[in-house]
């Protein structure tokens, strides 16, 4: 026996679009967490990116006047890896986002096109 919400809405020969009110929760519960997921991802790569940054201050600097070998290693592993971090932060950033506005035109379109009235405690049907 599946517990969990489906959700799959099933359309009636009236056409009306049905399912349970545990599918609209489960779609906005998706997506807000989808949104405190891109609120990670966007200050984690803030924070790659100032550390892109200084890695590459340092080369600059390194460059320039020539400071110790091992500073010197340790900007050259650093810098690769934060801009390697960066670009799958950028693009772990963009499928959630995408994601996102996905289930935001979801949600949108339900509660647009459809008045939703509860029939019974465990059904709702969009008119």
């Amino acid at each position: 026996m599946n517990l969990e919400p489906s959700t799959k809405f099933s359309m009636n020969s009236n056409n009306e679009l049905k399912g349970t009110e545990q599918d609209i929760i489960q779609l906005v519960m998706r997506e807000q967490s989808l949104g405190r997921k891109l609120k990670h991802v966007k200050r984690s790569m803030i924070s790659f990116f100032v550390f892109f940054l200084m890695a590459g201050a340092g080369f600059a600097l390194d460059l320039i006047f020539e400071i110790n070998h091992f500073i010197t290693w340790v900007i050259y592993i650093a810098l690769p890896a934060t801009g390697i971090t960066f670009i799958s932060l950028t693009v772990a950033f963009v499928v959630l986002k995408k994601k996102q506005n996905k289930l935001t035109n979801i949600n949108t379109e339900i509660f647009n096109r459809y008045s939703f009235t509860s029939r019974n405690s465990n059904q709702v049907i969009w008119e």
